[in-house]
């Protein structure tokens, strides 16, 4: 079966478990996104590792291994020994695990992470959490930092523009923000694909993916330079695959499904949905998954 046809079987699949509809319908507020991160942190750390990663890995041999997860701080500490930067600071840094592994690494750096998170990771020396909002980086001083990185997390933001700006003001000339994360592939699409997204979008707390094309208007917008666009789509795939794989499991039956229904809440239940179909998104061209370096200019 080719993929656009088992993206079909499966939707029919998960419509039998879920109310879609609804799901494509509701209404993603940052209270939602807390409780979804909330409610999620047991499920990421068996689908990940108990390290508390929160993002996919990265393969470049078609088998995922869990050192994946480290491929974009990797990438992320490149740019910092190339460039000698020191201030760093990471949007939605969650429990501070990439932070921390990049300070452990480079004791010199100093890192600031800032998440709604009230409960970051034990406090390692050259890391600083903020309990705040990305949109607001007041507390900080303007032109004060080399590198802000985030990781599938400027996805969630309805206030991108917010996003860019703050991160602008805060940025030393030729700064860099690197993003990672997961848009539409395309900015029109028909009405049957654009539920499909949305579906899948809603069921990850994320109110929509923006397209390519709109992120590199934003990054104009805001004078950033795009000194690199790097496609992993397809290197995200083995991690996908894994997910589609163990979604399955719960999809094969309707017992377990009211069993976990009565255990776990909806929000997290419903997140099995994008697990169960990102990999055919990515398969038809529906969502992609890109890194940006961006340079202030």
């Amino acid at each position: 079966m080719d993929s656009k046809n088992m993206m079909k079987k499966y939707i029919e699949r998960i419509e039998r478990f879920f109310d879609t509809k609804k799901i494509i319908n509701e209404r993603i507020s940052l209270e939602y996104i807390q409780d979804y991160y909330r409610s999620s942190i047991l499920a990421y750390k068996v689908l990940h590792t108990f390290r508390g990663y929160m993002h996919m890995g990265i393969s470049f041999d078609g088998k995922y291994k869990v050192s994946d997860l480290l491929t974009s701080v990797k990438i992320v500490e490149g740019y910092i020994k190339d460039r000698k930067f020191s201030h760093i600071l990471e949007l939605a840094s969650g429990n501070g695990v990439n932070s921390s592994y990049l300070v452990c690494r480079n004791p010199d750096l100093e890192i600031i992470g800032i998440d709604l998170s009230t409960n970051p990771k034990k406090s390692v020396k050259g890391y600083r959490h903020i309990n705040g909002d990305f949109h607001d980086l007041n507390t900080l001083k303007d032109n004060s930092m080399d590198l802000i990185f985030v990781i599938e997390a400027l996805c969630h933001s309805q206030n991108k523009e917010e996003v860019f700006r703050q991160c602008f003001k805060k940025l030393k000339k030729r700064g860099l923000f690197i993003v990672f994360d997961g848009y539409s592939r395309k900015s029109k699409l028909s009405k049957k694909y654009m539920e499909t997204i949305s579906l899948i979008s809603k069921s990850m707390a994320v109110d929509r993916f923006i397209s390519l094309e709109e992120f590199r208007t934003l990054a104009n917008k805001f004078n950033f330079k795009i000194i690199e666009e790097k496609d992993f789509s397809s290197n995200v795939l083995p991690n996908a695959e894994r997910f589609r794989k163990i979604s399955n499991v719960y999809f094969s039956s309707y017992i377990l499904h009211k069993v976990l229904t009565k255990i776990f809440p909806m929000i997290e239940l419903q997140n099995l949905i994008s697990l169960n179909l990102l990999s055919l998104s990515v398969k038809n061209n529906l969502l992609c998954y890109y890194m940006h370096v961006l340079e202030k200019n």
